[in-house]
């Protein structure tokens, strides 16, 4: 290579993606919501009515040149940017993107490859402000302790609904528990006992934190604001992170409504997640707290008792006797370190009996 200019040349308009896998928002995405019925339903209803006669798809992706795009994906006219999204936490690093290559500084460039805007996406329709709307939720990835959330309706015109990040002031539940969020956000609706519903954006706190805790963020998607319920041991370990999640539907009022009985209602209530230390939570999302009296659900340990931490995904299944399974795989390929680790892993499953 030779000397650039005062400014890094570029070759393509768009950075380069790694782990921000590009998401279609199709006008004929049916998230079942239907089947909530009464109302909820019927309104449903028309707005995938809607969506089908005069919706337009989008491919949304994050990039690390900084910024979440929303790209035109109409199958013969699209590929134009509608939109680009810098989060908070990508703005403070963006002038490396400037720095020029000098040959002469050989493998010490002022310019180093970093993650942006490089975590998972997730689209859904949502009910809110008495209307239902298409919303996307995206984390920043390794990229920064980052989660937002834009309303994608109009794919060429979204706006932000809100950012929640390690730099908001004020609010240290937020700031000091968001780490790098790697796991994909899961947006669900949610009903309390009083009746009153609304869709959560839900998802484990990551790696890196602050407070080095792990930690289940309920946001909610209509304004924004924040639930943090933390999930600790003791001792507490000196590095912890909640990772990917799982969240079902396991509980219904009875008919008298006094109550919560076993059974669905097509809301959520429940959240499994595993942790960077090897334990696997269980979340009351009508309690707000972490079931089994604060305690694990399970810790996975290797045949000499070391932890073995968890940072892929959980799948559950419903169980005997109206218990749920939960399956994982332990094992980590995220920290330094990760690649001398050459320990056995397990694959598990549990039966959570509720």
């Amino acid at each position: 290579r030779v000397d650039e200019g005062a400014l890094r040349t570029r070759t393509t308009v768009l950075g380069d993606i790694v782990n921000s896998s590009p998401i279609i928002s199709a006008p004929t995405d049916d998230y079942g919501y239907r089947s909530l019925g009464g109302t909820l339903a019927t309104s449903y209803a028309a707005y995938l009515a809607t969506k089908k006669s005069g919706g337009r798809s989008a491919v949304l992706v994050g990039a690390n040149d900084g910024m979440f795009h929303v790209i035109d994906g109409h199958d013969t006219t699209g590929g134009e940017e509608f939109y680009a999204y810098v989060p908070a936490t990508s703005v403070g690093h963006m002038g490396n993107l400037l720095f020029p290559y000098v040959a002469a500084d050989k493998n010490n460039q002022k310019f180093e490859h970093r993650y942006f805007v490089d975590g998972p996406i997730t689209v859904s329709d949502v009910h809110m402000a008495g209307g239902w709307r298409t919303v996307a939720v995206a984390t920043s990835g390794a990229g920064g302790r980052s989660v937002f959330a834009l309303d994608i309706t109009n794919p060429s015109s979204p706006s932000v609904l809100w950012e929640i990040n390690n730099l908001i002031t004020g609010n240290p539940a937020i700031s000091n528990n968001i780490g790098y969020v790697l796991g994909k956000p899961v947006i669900v609706p949610v009903k309390d006992g009083a009746g009153n519903i609304a869709w959560k954006a839900i998802f484990g706190n990551g790696y890196n934190s602050g407070s080095q805790q792990a930690s289940l963020f309920v946001v909610d998607v209509a304004t924004g604001s924040t639930s943090v319920i933390v999930a600790s041991e003791s001792p507490a370990p000196a590095y912890n992170g909640l990772g990917n999640i799982s969240v079902v539907d396991v509980q219904r009022r009875n008919l008298a409504n006094t109550a919560w009985v076993g059974g669905r209602d097509g809301y959520a209530d429940t959240v499994y997640a595993a942790d960077q230390n090897g334990a696997v939570w269980k979340f009351d999302l009508l309690g707000g707290n972490v079931a089994l009296g604060g305690q694990p659900l399970f810790v996975a340990e290797d045949s000499g008792g070391k932890r073995q931490s968890i940072t892929g995904g959980l799948t559950v299944a419903t169980g005997p006797a109206g218990g749920v399974m939960v399956y994982f795989g332990t094992g980590s390929f995220i920290f330094t370190g990760d690649p001398l680790d050459n320990s056995a892993q397990t694959m598990y499953g549990i039966l959570d009996k509720g």
